[in-house]
């Protein structure tokens, strides 16, 4: 594939996906879903007199879809396909020289003994704390909550990922991921009729900058002022999702993405002019992950939950005003009289009224208000109802039951979320593409640094050669379940209660169940008491024949 690479070329493709985007009313859609999401669900109406309630259904559904998806952490294990036994003799120095038979770890354990380790059981720990490590520091947990929100809200999300190298990492390493969530109106990718992010011939990004933080960076690159001067704001209101004010301090660039040679390059222009050419990623996978909230065949973007339901709350709002309205009007009584006999009435307590002929005469009267039908609250109640419903979501998952039953509460919340299983394993499958692009520059640019893990019940401390993990990357298979069943906690009430029921026969074989950070030198302990039973083993095998000479 040819692919494009000046500044005017990539222009040109960004906006031929602005108008594919346009031809299936993405950006009107976006704008709209927000709107009745946040609550602005009266904007545009002209109608001074009509009270303007909202009753937001769908807001509160997908605050639930978030609670039901997020609420509960993702376990991260990280397997390989083959193991391959070695043999690693470690050095005094935590820094020192290297492992004869790994060429990849300086440094060494607490024991001076060659040790048996799995290579890939190796590699796999060095992974696991790094990628815990990223997901900590970048908050990636509390993103995850603003991926499905934008998902359910807009129809899909994605999370961007690059490396920093001004990163404070600590133990003097330097340089860490950071993840970035992007809206769907700022990814445009070079196929829109697939949404699988790493089949695409190309992907484009678009972020609105600060006009002065985009002259910076082309500063950095080693643009000349006559050429930096030449970037200009623009108002991309597509982009950006709502109109701009007119103020020229913003500057759309872009960012490509396309595959070469088997890696991944890149470049970064604004509507005229590079701002950093060509550069190649090393990486093997796009940086970019996609939640799609449900597919739409042939496109890339998703449907969005509230835009199925904005005729339904519509329908609701318009119901509830008419009704707060006709109740203003008509359901208070209102007082009658006779006006060729008082000339003005008046409302004031105690205040007399003068009439003109016999007073006892009747004058006035209270009528009472009209009846409204009781069938609108009900298509009001049935509507609410229905919607929430049809979207995945009853009374019972919402709470508005009382808790008579505590077993049916929980039975009925069970089959409520039976809806979102899809919904669900989509995010199982995004943070698994997550994890592997983490494990890719991980691999890439992370060089040598230093670790500190655990295999094997053997502390591993030294320099560490991410870029050896090639191999590694291929044969490692990431699963995603709920915490529960990764739970630290449950795994250690598993192993004391099979250590009780004598299943796991002996100390060392428990404590390697636990996780490490639960016990303090758990590596120390565990070699004390192979070398208490090894002497134990030693003094046993020598006291019968300490027996039998002294018989003799």
């Amino acid at each position: 594939m040819n692919i494009k690479k000046t500044a005017v070329e990539i222009w040109a493709e960004f906006e031929k996906g602005k108008t594919y985007n346009k031809s299936i009313d993405l950006y009107e859609n976006v704008k709209k879903c927000e709107n009745f999401y946040i609550g602005k669900q009266w904007e545009g109406l002209n109608a001074p007199d009509l009270p303007k309630p909202v009753l937001n259904v769908t807001k509160r559904v997908v605050s639930y879809f978030i609670a039901m998806l997020v609420s509960d952490d993702v376990g991260i294990l990280l397997e390989p396909y083959k193991k391959t036994k070695e043999f690693v003799t470690p050095h005094p120095s935590p820094y020192g020289d290297t492992f004869p038979s790994r060429g990849r770890l300086e440094g060494g354990m607490q024991s001076g003994e060659p040790t048996e380790i799995i290579r890939e059981e190796l590699d796999a720990r060095v992974i696991e704390t790094e990628v815990d490590k990223t997901i900590e520091r970048c908050n990636i947990k509390a993103q995850a909550r603003k991926i499905v929100r934008n998902a359910a809200v807009d129809g899909d999300a994605y999370m961007y990922f690059y490396f920093d190298g001004s990163i404070d990492a600590g133990n003097g390493a330097e340089g860490g991921i950071v993840s970035e969530v992007l809206d769907n109106t700022s990814v445009i990718f070079g196929n829109p009729y697939k949404y699988e992010v790493q089949k695409q011939p190309y992907i484009i990004i678009a972020t609105p900058c600060m006009l002065s933080d985009v002259r910076e960076e082309a500063k950095r690159n080693g643009l000349g002022e006559d050429v930096i001067s030449q970037i200009h704001a623009d108002d991309d209101s597509d982009t950006y999702t709502y109109k701009q004010s007119g103020t020229s301090d913003l500057c759309t660039v872009i960012t490509k993405l396309w595959k070469e040679q088997g890696t991944v390059h890149a470049m970064k222009i604004t509507k005229d002019i590079i701002i950093r050419d060509e550069w190649d990623t090393g990486y093997e996978r796009y940086p970019i992950a996609n939640l799609v909230w449900e597919e739409i065949k042939n496109s890339y973007h998703g449907m969005s939950a509230v835009l199925q339901v904005i005729p339904n709350q519509i329908c609701i709002n318009q119901l509830y005003a008419m009704t707060i309205h006709w109740t203003k009007m008509n359901a208070l009584p209102k007082t009658v009289y006779d006006a060729t006999k008082i000339a003005k009435w008046s409302n004031k307590v105690g205040q007399a009224i003068g009439v003109v002929g016999n007073p006892n005469d009747a004058v006035a009267s209270a009528q009472g208000g009209a009846s409204m039908s009781p069938q609108v609250t009900n298509l009001i109640n049935g509507l609410m109802q229905h919607t929430a419903e049809y979207m995945g979501a009853n009374d019972a998952a919402l709470g508005n039951v009382k808790p008579d039953n505590a077993e049916a509460i929980i039975a009925t919340q069970n089959a409520a979320a039976m809806p979102l299983e899809i919904q669900k394993l989509e995010y199982y499958r995004f943070t698994e593409e997550a994890i592997r692009i983490m494990i890719d520059i991980i691999r890439e640019d992370y060089g040598l640094r230093p670790i500190n893990v655990t295999c094997d019940g053997n502390a591993f401390e030294g320099l560490f050669d991410f870029s050896t993990l090639s191999d590694a990357n291929y044969n490692m298979k990431v699963e995603i379940g709920q915490s529960s069943y990764w739970s630290e906690l449950t795994q250690i009430q598993t192993a004391d209660n099979l250590l009780a029921k004598g299943i796991i026969p002996d100390a060392v074989t428990y404590l390697e169940s636990i996780p490490d950070k639960f016990i303090r030198n758990k590596a120390k302990i565990v070699k004390q008491i192979k070398e208490a039973a090894k002497m134990q083993e030693t003094a046993g095998a020598q006291a019968p024949i300490m027996q039998g000479q002294e018989v003799m």
